[in-house]
């Protein structure tokens, strides 16, 4: 009995091919014989198919294991304490083995802002704005009603390879800023590379430092830091009580976009008054160093996670999207960073306006903080920065903190004990801040041993 006989009255009968099947589904099995591979044809497309993933998969693999051992074989500084060397590995690692796609490294640094928020102090207020069309974000003492009665305020730009990054990425740094500064710190979530040019971020930051001017009064006055009063320079038409005082400052490329905006205020290029000081943490202002890797600090300063392929990976992102006005993650975008052969990236890194650590002249920029860490690969291009600021007649403070790589600040929360750079250096910032809008620099609680190595 054939068993499709069995299915029941109210289950239809299942085509069949036995005896009993009718002449169309003998013509379409007939037509499937046909057509159909065979099964040996089967088994060795499929086999083929996998031998090539298979190859494919191995050459990843074993870069990925490269790359992985590269990360951990990461030695260990004098002065890092294990948890801040274990950070380092974490970091280095990840810098070694993350995708070279933009869509990808985004993904994987917008996480770090589910891990920031918590980390806000419980006494530092944070509240959304738009200036423009320009979002930002506020952090401030909770002990003041609103952001704009602090005295010290500050405009963060954050870091992140021209790239990546948001004023959420960041909001742990910009809120130690504010607490242990007692700072309004206003960071703009800029447009950033390479969907748009780097000019675009520099218009975005300059709207929002003239909205701070023109809103934020000074509950200081308008006494600089050095004692002087100078009200017809602090004046802005329309405004007369609006006054320059204001810090700008970022990491990174934020500490090149802060630098850029100091120096298109000081052209004139915007009718504004100058800002009362410049804070620039680990910054990378020159991006041909990042093409060339002459200096010795790429050689020497293996630990630092910033990589000779990453660093000239978003240079180019960089260079290629203000050559066109901004380029699109797509088909047609990349084939554009393609295009354009080392020499070429190199001459258009020339200009100041990418570039600003190369402008022809400082003269009459504000006093200036630059630090830096000694571990960091762009350690000889920002020590030059610094040469050349002085040399123009800049007022420069300038740090250097022993086997840091770049941007230490960012991980703050794991200074402690033997290894209080990263969290010494957010002091320094916002003592600086507090001193350029003549504020005194609150007292800080005092920090105990490192209890990961028990060095005090």
């Amino acid at each position: 009995v054939h068993p499709s006989r069995h299915r029941g009255p109210h289950k239809p009968a299942m085509p069949s091919w036995g005896p009993v099947a009718s002449s169309k589904d003998k013509k379409k099995h007939e037509v499937v014989q046909q057509t159909a591979p065979s099964f040996n044809e089967v088994v060795r497309k499929f086999f083929g198919e996998m031998t090539e993933v298979s190859e494919q998969a191995s050459e990843w693999m074993g870069k990925q294991a490269t790359c992985l051992a590269s990360g951990l074989s990461t030695p260990r500084r004098k002065t890092w304490s294990l948890r801040w060397y274990l950070i380092e590995l974490d970091v280095r690692t990840l810098a070694e083995t993350c995708p070279r796609d933009l869509e990808l490294l985004r993904v994987l640094t917008d996480a770090a802002s589910l891990m920031a928020r918590p980390l806000v102090p419980w006494d530092i207020s944070v509240k959304e704005v738009k200036v423009g069309n320009v979002r930002c974000l506020w952090n401030w003492p909770s002990s003041f009603e609103s952001p704009e009665l602090v005295p010290a305020k500050c405009l963060y730009v954050h870091g992140g390879a021209f790239c990546l990054g948001s004023p959420e990425t960041h909001i742990q740094l910009t809120s130690q800023i504010a607490k242990r500064g007692q700072i309004a710190v206003l960071s703009p979530d800029y447009r950033r590379c390479p969907e748009f040019p780097l000019s675009a971020a520099h218009e975005d930051c300059i709207e929002v430092y003239k909205w701070m001017v023109e809103n934020c009064q000074s509950c200081a006055g308008d006494t600089a830091a050095d004692g002087n009063t100078n009200a017809s320079n602090n004046s802005v038409a329309g405004c007369p009580r609006a006054t320059s005082n204001i810090v700008i400052g970022g990491e990174s490329a934020g500490a090149n976009i802060a630098l850029s905006v100091a120096l298109h205020i000081r052209d004139g290029r915007c009718p504004l008054p100058a800002p009362k000081g410049l804070a620039l943490m680990s910054p990378w202002a020159d991006l041909v160093d990042a093409m060339e890797r002459t200096s010795s600090s790429w050689t020497n300063n293996q630990v630092c996670f910033v990589l000779p392929d990453l660093a000239e990976l978003f240079a180019r992102w960089v260079l290629v999207a203000q050559k066109h006005g901004g380029v699109q993650w797509d088909a047609e975008g990349k084939a554009k960073f393609a295009e354009l052969d080392k020499e070429a990236l190199i001459a258009l890194a020339k200009n100041a306006d990418v570039s600003p650590a190369l402008a022809k002249s400082f003269k009459d920029l504000p006093h200036t903080l630059v630090t830096i860490g000694d571990g960091e690969t762009l350690r000889d291009s920002q020590l030059q920065l610094v040469e050349r600021l002085r040399k123009d007649g800049v007022s420069v403070e300038k740090e250097v903190y022993e086997d840091m790589p770049h941007a230490f600040a960012l991980a703050n929360f794991a200074a402690g004990g033997c290894c209080e750079q990263p969290s010494a250096v957010v002091d320094r910032f916002a003592a600086f801040v507090d001193a350029r809008c003549g504020v005194p620099f609150p007292k800080q609680p005092a920090r105990g041993g490192c209890k990961c190595c028990g060095i005090q």
